[in-house]
């Protein structure tokens, strides 16, 4: 792909420096080294590439100044010629590749190389330079503590990145902790006056066991009644005298739990005028139904809870978005 894009600046001559001579052969001339540092007695590798649009025979190359060097020793010298088709155009490339031996610690040097090219068809010649290198050569020792030091700062970053998410965690599992804490403890005292109703609803059994079913009865109505009394603000004395409508909008009371208690009320009237005794199971069935009534209102409380709550999570959301 890279040599694909070196074709394309070559022949459309992007660069704009000058334009070109009739029929000239155009050549891209780039290099690369390997590393700008290196340890006493490693290899660098010194990279040179040239390529036009031709054959391999349409341009001679010569060198007309070799690398010169400071500090560091040429091990290698190796060329490699390839030639591509794209379409209808075909490129040659050559690869010039240099090793280079990091021979004594200090400032080394990589001079410019001078490469002459002559056309076979045109016989124009022309002279062509890379550019020069810098090398720091360290000694074994210093470039290896260098590294070791390179390894120990990342790994320094990386352990207090990890430490910082670690704490961030902790932070918010705490607050996810306190914040089910504080729900919790919500739930509770918003219930505890209804589990102290259904704890008084299950010792009203007693009477259930015993055949009492008027002392059955009343136990259940003043359970309730002390219910609605200190939940609700409401003395049911004046459930005679309000419309279901008016209680359940002064008092939140809905209008099936209302019918619900009434009903009870009137059984528990019956019996009491009449004498009447119920059965085990039916005095059951009458205590379940009141206590349907209390666990109505934890669930109903522990709804208007989780509202509350995704109410209050909206507006921090939107406060945040602001």
């Amino acid at each position: 792909m890279k040599r694909l894009i070196l074709v394309f600046l070559i022949f459309f001559n992007i660069d704009g420096a000058h334009l070109p001579e009739a029929n000239a052969i155009q050549v891209e001339l780039s290099s690369e080294l390997s590393s700008s540092e290196a340890a006493q007695g490693d290899i660098i590798t010194l990279t040179v590439r040239l390529l036009w649009i031709g054959d391999p025979q349409a341009l001679q190359i010569e060198p007309l100044k070799n690398i010169d060097t400071y500090l560091l020793e040429v091990t290698g010298v190796t060329q490699e010629n390839t030639f591509d088709m794209f379409n209808d155009l075909s490129a040659t490339t050559v690869l010039l590749t240099y090793k280079l031996k990091a021979v004594e610690p200090g400032k080394g040097r990589i001079s410019y190389i001078a490469l002459e090219t002559t056309e076979q068809q045109t016989g124009i010649k022309r002279i062509r330079k890379t550019q020069p290198y810098d090398v720091t050569i360290l000694p074994k020792s210093r470039y290896l503590l260098r590294q070791a030091a390179y390894v120990i700062w990342y790994g320094l970053i990386i352990l207090g990145a990890g430490v910082v998410l670690w704490i961030l965690w902790r932070l918010y599992a705490r607050r996810r902790r306190m914040r089910i804490s504080e729900q919790q403890d919500q739930e509770t005292v918003a219930v505890g006056t209804e589990n102290a109703i259904l704890l008084e609803l299950k010792n009203a059994r007693k009477y259930k066991i015993a055949g009492q079913s008027d002392s059955f009865f009343s136990a259940v109505i003043s359970a309730l009644n002390n219910y609605f009394e200190q939940k609700h603000s409401m003395p049911m004395t004046r459930t005679a005298v309000l419309s279901e409508d008016k209680i359940e909008s002064e008092y939140n009371i809905p209008r099936k739990i209302l019918i619900e208690y009434k009903e009870i009320v009137a059984t528990a009237n019956r019996v009491k005028f009449s004498g009447v005794q119920l059965s085990a199971d039916e005095l059951e069935q009458w205590a379940r139904r009141a206590e349907k009534i209390i666990r109505f209102f934890i669930e109903k409380s522990r709804e208007d809870q989780r509202k509350k709550q995704i109410d209050t999570i909206t507006i921090v959301s939107d406060a945040g978005g602001n």
